[in-house]
């Protein structure tokens, strides 16, 4: 049980470390929209995650070493432009405000577990 609840802990954690790379690469891409030859990045985290759930019933038992958010160089996209950057400034907004909701989401997550931890502790 202990183990369980540690391990979503670490799982939110990374969860939360995928928010902070995403939004770092999404401002970066943003920062480079009139760069020529500039090709977005992306962040992969979720996928991973999924994969790692999809093969074990128990969240324990994930490898919680190879569960990181990972930086995906020169994502594909169908549009790009005559000087070869690929960057749509209107779609790498929108990311951005979903990649801040997600954050939030997390955030107010983790502060009701910690809320839960501390009612446990403090039982008698």
């Amino acid at each position: 049980m202990v183990n369980n609840i540690f391990t979503h802990s670490s799982i939110l954690e990374k969860a939360l470390d995928a928010v902070q790379l995403r939004h770092e690469v999404i401002s970066h891409n943003i920062a480079n929209g009139d760069t020529p030859g500039y090709k977005k990045q992306g962040v992969a985290f979720e996928e991973y995650l999924q994969k790692a759930l999809d093969t074990t019933n128990k969240p324990s038992q994930i490898d919680l070493s190879s569960l990181s958010p990972r930086l995906i160089s020169q994502v594909n996209s169908m549009s790009t432009r005559m000087d070869g950057n690929n960057v749509d400034p209107e779609v790498e907004t929108v990311e951005l405000a979903k990649n801040q909701m997600r954050g939030q989401a997390l955030s107010d997550y983790v502060a009701q577990d910690m809320k839960r931890f501390k009612i446990v502790l403090n039982a008698r």
